[in-house]
């Protein structure tokens, strides 16, 4: 059964290398993660001259009671004179909650103590609950007629690759010693 979910992970991830924007566009099209992504953030999701690669993946590693025990990143290799500064919009008011002080990009590079801390371990729950399992249907492919696949209802032969791709969160639990 793993082997199959491989294989059609793969070809939807072939699927959405091709589409412009994909992520962004997830993230914007979805009333929780929208709020963590501030400006400075949705410039970083476009094709850009912020980072080179095009794959961010963070896993959050459980402990054999369902504890946090530490989190992993996909460390960003940013072009000179690029990095978002810890993910900080130096426009937000540090008290305004409209305009979140707080980011994806801080979000991304916190550790297991500042998720326990700070409970940002909700967008990981968001990605790995809501936008993992279909992320198709957030980004808006919502009127996909019953019976047929992904590949079959998308027509992506003009769709040049684009899109800066952001790997779902992943968990495990860690094994004990």
């Amino acid at each position: 059964m793993y082997n199959n979910m491989d294989n059609l992970f793969e070809k939807r991830k072939q699927i959405i290398e091709n589409i412009p924007n994909f992520w962004k566009t997830v993230f914007m099209n979805h009333e929780v993660l929208r709020k963590c992504l501030n400006q400075r953030d949705q410039e970083v999701f476009d094709p850009n001259e912020y980072f080179d690669g095009t794959i961010l993946q963070k896993s959050f590693i459980y402990d054999e009671d369902d504890n946090l025990a530490c989190t992993e990143a996909t460390k960003i290799s940013w072009k000179h004179d690029m990095e978002i500064e810890h993910g900080v919009d130096p426009d937000a008011e540090q008290n305004d909650v409209s305009h979140s002080h707080w980011s994806f990009f801080k979000w991304f590079h916190s550790t297991a103590e500042d998720v326990k801390r700070v409970n940002e371990d909700m967008v990981a729950f968001v990605i790995r609950d809501e936008i993992h399992p279909n992320p198709l249907t957030v980004f808006g492919f919502k009127g996909m007629r019953a019976g047929r696949s992904v590949i079959e209802e998308l027509d992506l032969d003009d769709v040049e690759p684009k899109s800066r791709v952001c790997n779902v969160v992943h968990s495990r639990k860690r094994k004990r010693e």
